[in-house]
């Protein structure tokens, strides 16, 4: 069935805010997504990395980390995540009789996400990526840069908060053999 031009306006509208409502992105205020979106790419990001005795990657910010990115080093990318986002709502509600990806049980979204993981919707695969690279840069990046909230994954790692000359040491020893 196709999708009308006011039906892409209304699912693009569900998870982007228009280019000019955006606002600075101050931690923890989201300037590019609305709440839906972000809550989309939480559930996302801990379907790729889940809680377990650590929080996962969407707990520690993943939303607010990609947020922040959209609207500076990706903003070149804008019409490729509109579309991607586009395509995984149309690709959702046509497999679950008209759902949302947010109205999914969490076991119906990690089923949904984990094929295209196994590659069984490649029109999906791009958007994919992208989020999972991104994903991954929240989690184990710098907390400065909005994801890794409260320094999850450096906990999780055992590193230090110890900033030295701008890395982060892993209990080695500092130039000079003192720690």
């Amino acid at each position: 069935m196709p999708v009308t031009r006011r039906e892409a306006a209304a699912a693009m509208a569900a998870f982007i805010l228009p280019l000019e409502a955006q606002g600075p992105a101050d931690a923890p205020q989201l300037g590019f997504f609305t709440p839906n979106g972000a809550k989309l790419i939480e559930i996302i990001a801990n379907i790729l990395i889940p809680p377990d005795e650590f929080p996962g990657a969407g707990d520690a910010g993943a939303a607010y980390y990609i947020d922040k990115q959209m609207q500076g080093h990706y903003k070149d990318k804008l019409e490729m995540w509109r579309a991607g986002l586009f395509t995984f709502s149309s690709v959702v509600k046509h497999h679950y009789q008209g759902r949302s990806f947010l109205t999914l049980t969490p076991d119906e979204q990690k089923e949904f996400i984990g094929s295209i993981e196994r590659g069984a919707v490649p029109a999906l695969r791009g958007i994919f990526d992208f989020i999972h690279d991104l994903t991954l840069q929240s989690y184990f990046g710098s907390p400065e840069h909005g994801g890794n909230r409260q320094r999850t994954s450096w906990k999780m790692l055992r590193i230090e908060d110890v900033m030295d000359g701008g890395h982060a040491r892993h209990g080695a020893p500092a130039a000079g053999g003192e720690k």
